[in-house]
């Protein structure tokens, strides 16, 4: 007990700096201590998936012959002619005609169609819409703004194009030489042929020949 009293008496003599650091002091070296001899469990953070990489392992419930139903009732119902619908594994091809608003009505119901749809491929000549839609995995969308691409489809012109010259890399296209992926009249130059060039904005892809130009 003397020696108690002697200790309590001895620390109360400190000053608060002091006291304070010899109650910290055992605490700090006691959370060294844990620190040091607490190991990860590293097999409980292996164990648990990437969150983006199990979604990219759901797969569509819906069946293909559902889904062809659905299509060809939107478009019946919106006075839109498909002249043909087929199916391969988890892609459908469509050929539809329509005019360019309800082309565009269309693309949306299709690329929002569940979580799974995807516009593969797309081509647009004048009436006719050749489209190809995938359901391969669960897919993250940009939301497609429908009034607004609307908008700018009523305020766009149509351009004479005139593919001129190929020579090397570069196309003369009217009077402006382009190269890959630039941009004449808001149509981006993305593929250079042969005898053969492809333009391509929101609305169409077209196809420019040395001596005759079409749309796709």
């Amino acid at each position: 007990m003397q020696v108690l009293k002697y200790i309590e008496d001895s620390f109360n003599s400190f000053n608060l700096r002091i006291k304070i650091e010899l109650i910290i002091l055992p605490l700090l070296i006691l959370g060294i201590l844990i620190f040091f001899t607490t190991k990860p469990n590293k097999e409980k953070r292996v164990s648990n998936p990437n969150i983006f990489e199990r979604m990219k392992t759901l797969e569509m419930k819906e069946e293909m012959v559902s889904i062809i139903k659905n299509i060809e009732n939107y478009a019946n119902k919106n006075f839109l002619k498909i002249k043909s619908i087929s199916s391969d594994n988890k892609n459908i091809k469509i050929e539809l005609f329509a005019n360019k608003k309800n082309q565009i009505k269309f693309i949306k119901y299709l690329e929002d169609y569940n979580s799974f749809s995807k516009i593969k491929t797309l081509f647009i000549n004048q009436r006719k819409l050749d489209i190809e839609l995938t359901f391969q995995e669960l897919y993250f969308k940009n939301k497609i703004d429908l009034e607004n691409k609307i908008a700018k489809l009523e305020q766009k012109t149509d351009i004479n194009f005139k593919l001129k010259a190929i020579i090397d890399k570069k196309v003369l296209i009217n009077n402006k030489w382009l190269k890959i992926n630039e941009v004449f009249n808001k149509h981006k130059l993305i593929k250079i042929n042969a005898n053969s060039v492809l333009l391509e904005n929101e609305f169409e892809t077209i196809l420019l020949k040395i001596y005759k130009n079409e749309n796709i």
